[in-house]
């Protein structure tokens, strides 16, 4: 593992309502969420750079988030650095989600009828997948439809070459997954991603579930590029501790 991340918070972030606007060819309109809090704003954003400087300058990095606990903090990492990414770096952000992912539940709210699948294994275009959002300015799509479906995916020489391709379109790759308690999806994609960050809750997990979880990917070829701890309490003030 090369690097520990900050720990950053989930403090104010909801979901809200909004009107179509305008709709184009191949948008989803979903809910997207509530404006970031400029404090988690800036972390995202410092969590984007480690990730830049980690992974050096290869084009069309591809990151997978992959929280430990239950819980939504896997897709608000990925969401929130897909959505800043896009809007603040004006980077070409492409945000995969994998079945049951809150990209599949709560962007796209599960209403897409194919996945890559038959784009990997029936020729089928892979642009008849990938939706584009308007809010914010990034694209998303769902890898598979069934549960059982992402392994053999995963392994397919056919996806790899499809990645490559996507590579050459975006700038950066997010792929959001359940969360591992509750899904081998980070495990099975880790070999084929540049990178997983690991989200940890402070307080929720011992540190040999998480080191069990770190040697699950690494096991798979996987590449842990860092932990985030999450819900960190500071229990003295902030500027004391950063004199410490």
């Amino acid at each position: 593992m090369s690097r520990i991340f900050e720990a950053l918070e989930l403090n104010g972030i909801e979901f809200e309502d909004t009107p179509d606007r305008n709709p184009a060819i191949s948008v989803v309109h979903a809910q997207p969420f509530a404006k970031t809090p400029k404090p988690f704003a800036e972390k995202i954003l410092a969590l984007h750079q480690r990730i830049e400087a980690t992974l050096g300058n290869r084009p069309g990095k591809i990151v997978s988030i992959a929280a430990l606990e239950p819980g939504d903090q896997g897709f608000t990492y990925s969401f929130e650095l897909a959505r800043l990414a896009a809007k603040h770096l004006a980077r070409r952000v492409l945000l995969l989600g994998t079945w049951q992912s809150g990209c599949s539940t709560r962007v796209l709210q599960n209403g897409v009828s194919r996945g890559w699948e038959a784009a990997t294994f029936q020729n089928a275009p892979i642009s008849e997948y990938v939706h584009r959002l308007d809010e914010p300015p990034i694209a998303v799509s769902q890898l598979n439809l069934t549960r059982d479906a992402l392994a053999a995916l995963a392994s397919s020489a056919r996806f790899g070459n499809t990645l490559r391709r996507m590579r050459k379109q975006y700038d950066l790759i997010v792929i959001d997954t359940p969360p591992m308690s509750e899904s081998m999806d980070a495990v099975l994609m880790s070999p084929v991603v540049d990178g997983t960050v690991l989200i940890v809750n402070a307080g929720e997990s011992r540190w040999q579930v998480v080191r069990n979880a770190v040697d699950q990917l690494t096991a798979q070829n996987g590449n842990v590029i860092g932990v985030v701890l999450n819900k960190r309490r500071h229990f003295i003030p902030n500027f004391i501790y950063r004199k410490l």
